[in-house]
């Protein structure tokens, strides 16, 4: 119910330099990839790609810094008003891995028209080596956390706050007029604690699916019109439980698809020249 200040300093600050920032340095990372692409059979294609990303002192923001301790250095530092900090670090080890998986298939339907089926399977697991986390000299024995696990942008939010698997088959069919598109998208079970900044709150969201559709039909002269929906049957995330989001905000921010529920659209097309 009250407000309190609280700043994003430069690393150079006076006061972000008493609670342990430095000079940012560049970032180092590995990076390797491997994959292949196949056509089986007539008009049908795969392709697999692996990858692997390991990023090392990657600049990222300190958690929210405050206490008692951290309010007596922002005073002695020139920051009476402000009673907790942030900045910028090196600080973070990160290892990003995963496969991305790609298909897809023609179907000639005589002079009817053509179907096209593809869909797609992604998985990518992040990993932070929060072993090698050094709390700075500064910080020590403050009864601080250069990192909170539970804080909105902390470590869980680096490792569980987006799907590990997510995956989408599409089907377009088309005809001399008439057009039909439907697609499917799949999302995996992710974990969540903003907005409430403590880990026994933290929530599990389960996988969702959703469906987008689409008609149109061209006109003579190169006129196409469509209508169409993104996420069909408006459907949202699991609610925020009691415990998390101060009992203000009903759905976790960070669903990967959203919150805003079906949306629908017309569009018109006009193609110029042959």
């Amino acid at each position: 119910p009250e407000p309190f200040e609280f700043g994003i300093f430069r690393v150079n600050h006076d006061a972000a330099e008493a609670l342990g920032a430095e000079s940012l340095k560049e970032e180092t990372s590995l990076n390797a990839s491997a994959g292949f692409a196949i056509t089986p059979a007539e008009n049908f294609n795969l392709a697999v790609d692996a990858f692997f990303i390991d990023l090392d002192d990657r600049i990222v923001m300190t958690t929210e810094l405050s206490g008692e301790e951290v309010e007596a250095v922002l005073r002695s530092s020139g920051e009476p008003s402000v009673v907790a900090v942030r900045y910028m670090t090196n600080a973070i080890h990160t290892e990003t891995k995963g496969v991305d998986v790609t298909a897809s298939y023609r179907f000639p339907l005589a002079e009817v028209g053509t179907l096209d089926l593809s869909g797609y399977y992604n998985y990518t697991d992040n990993k932070v080596f929060d072993d090698e986390i050094q709390t700075p000299p500064e910080l020590q024995g403050k009864d601080v956390a250069l990192f909170d696990y539970a804080f909105e942008g902390g470590l869980l939010a680096m490792t569980k706050e987006r799907p590990r698997w997510r995956g989408g088959f599409s089907a377009l069919f088309t005809g001399a007029r008439l057009s039909l598109t439907g697609k499917a998208h799949l999302y995996g079970p992710y974990r969540s604690t903003l907005y409430s900044y403590d880990a026994g709150a933290e929530q599990k969201f389960g996988e969702e699916v959703l469906f987008d559709a689409e008609i149109g039909y061209r006109l003579p002269r190169g006129v196409k019109l469509a209508i169409g929906a993104k996420n069909l049957f408006d459907n949202y995330p699991d609610l925020l439980n009691e415990d998390n989001g101060f009992l203000v905000f009903p759905y976790p921010p960070a669903s990967p698809f959203g919150y805003n529920g079906r949306y629908v659209y017309a569009r018109a097309e006009v193609r110029f020249g042959r």
